[in-house]
C-alpha cells in the first residue's frame, strides 16, 4: 500500500529503470535462432552484438527493482545477501563478485502474479556495490518479455530451443558508467535446461571451463552462470555443452578498443 512518503510503484519503475541505463554498459544480447545454424564440422560460430545499454530481456526485469534490499529507501544498500549466492568469484584488483537470485537482491521486484515466476539473476561486484549506495548490477532473464508489457516472461520458445540464451557483460569496478578501462570485465548468462557448462576462451589464453547452476526453487528449470576476464580483454569465445559434452552452439564476442 503507497503512503504519503512512499513514491507510486510506477514512479519508482522509472526511476531505476533511468539508473540501470545509465549505469550498467555493454550488455551483449545473445538473441538466437540464427545460433542453430550449424558450420561445417562444429557449430554456429558468429560475433556477438554489442550495446551500449543492457540487453532488453534484462531492462524489462531491472525496471522491476524499486525497492532496496532491508526495506530502506530506494537503492541504499545495507548489504549483500551472499548466502543466497547462486556463484561467487574474484577477480584480481576488484574482489568479490556474487550471482545471486534477482528476487533476493531485490524483494519487492513485483513478479509475484507471474506464473511462473521469471527465473532472473544478479550479477554483484563488491566494487560496485558498497554499503550505502545505489545497487549497480547486472541481470538477466530466461524467456521472452511479455508482450504485455508486465514484467513477466514467457519461457515456451526459449524451452523448445536449447541454443536459446542471454549473455550480459559489465566492469566490475565503480565506475562502469565512467569508462574505467582499468577493472575486470563480469559475464552473467542464462541457459536452457539441458546446458551443463560453458568451455571459455579468452584471447590467445587457453580455455576454461564453467559449470552452470539452477535456482534452488526449480532445479530441474533455466540454468545461469558467471565468469571473469582481464580488463584489458579483446575476444571472447564461448561454446554451450551439454551434459555428456555435445556443443549446442559456439559464440565470439569482440569488445574492441
Amino acid at each position: 500500500m503507497n503512503t504519503a512518503d512512499q513514491p507510486d510503484v510506477d514512479e519508482r519503475l522509472a526511476a531505476h529503470l533511468r539508473l540501470v541505463l545509465h549505469r550498467v554498459a555493454d550488455t551483449i544480447a545473445a538473441d538466437l535462432p540464427r545460433s542453430t545454424e550449424p558450420l561445417p564440422g562444429g557449430p554456429a560460430r558468429r560475433r556477438s552484438g554489442r550495446r551500449i545499454a543492457v540487453a532488453i530481456a534484462a531492462v524489462v526485469a531491472l525496471a522491476g527493482l524499486g525497492v532496496a534490499w532491508n526495506q530502506l529507501d530506494e537503492g541504499e544498500i545495507v548489504r549483500i545477501p551472499t548466502e543466497a549466492a547462486l556463484m561467487s568469484g574474484s577477480a584480481e584488483d576488484e574482489g568479490q563478485w556474487w550471482l545471486i537470485p534477482s528476487a533476493v537482491v531485490h524483494p519487492g521486484i513485483g513478479w509475484s502474479t507471474c506464473d511462473p515466476t521469471p527465473a532472473a539473476v544478479d550479477f554483484v561486484s563488491q566494487a560496485s556495490n558498497r554499503p550505502g549506495q545505489e545497487w549497480n548490477t547486472g541481470g538477466v532473464v530466461y524467456g521472452e518479455p511479455s508482450a504485455s508489457g508486465d514484467l513477466c516472461h514467457d519461457e515456451a520458445a526459449w524451452l523448445a530451443n536449447p541454443a536459446r540464451f542471454d549473455m550480459g557483460s559489465t566492469r566490475l569496478g565503480p565506475s562502469d558508467d565512467g569508462g574505467d578501462e582499468r577493472t575486470a570485465w563480469g559475464y552473467f548468462a542464462t541457459f536452457h535446461p539441458t546446458i551443463a557448462r560453458l568451455e571459455v576462451s579468452v584471447d590467445d589464453q587457453p580455455a576454461f571451463t564453467v559449470d552452470t547452476v539452477a535456482l534452488p526453487e526449480r532445479p530441474d528449470g533455466p540454468r545461469f552462470a558467471a565468469f571473469t576476464t582481464p580488463s584489458d580483454t579483446r575476444v571472447v569465445t564461448y561454446r554451450l555443452l551439454t551434459a555428456d559434452g555435445t556443443a549446442v552452439v559456439e559464440r565470439t564476442s569482440e569488445r574492441g578498443g
